[in-house]
């Protein structure tokens, strides 16, 4: 398979124009829009607040539950 100067020009220029088109594609797809990055930035932001107050609600029923143990321990001990 021998070829000539002007078809290596020719397949590679193909080839050259054929990968700068995939690689458009590729780039182009993953770009992300700045509203829709700006809303994922929001929606994360209400997500990672939720989280916060949903550990705090968490500590504090644990402080709660502590709490009423030791009375009820304590209201078992005296009623003995």
């Amino acid at each position: 398979m021998s070829y000539t100067f002007e078809q290596l020009i020719s397949y590679t220029a193909v080839s050259f124009i054929i990968g700068m088109l995939i690689a458009y594609i590729i780039v182009r797809a993953i770009r992300v829009s700045r509203s829709s990055f700006d809303e994922l930035k929001e929606s994360l932001g209400a997500t990672k607040n939720e989280l916060d107050t949903q550990k705090a609600m968490v500590s504090k029923a644990i402080e709660d539950k502590n709490q009423l143990e030791i009375k009820l321990n304590n209201e078992q001990h005296i009623n003995r």
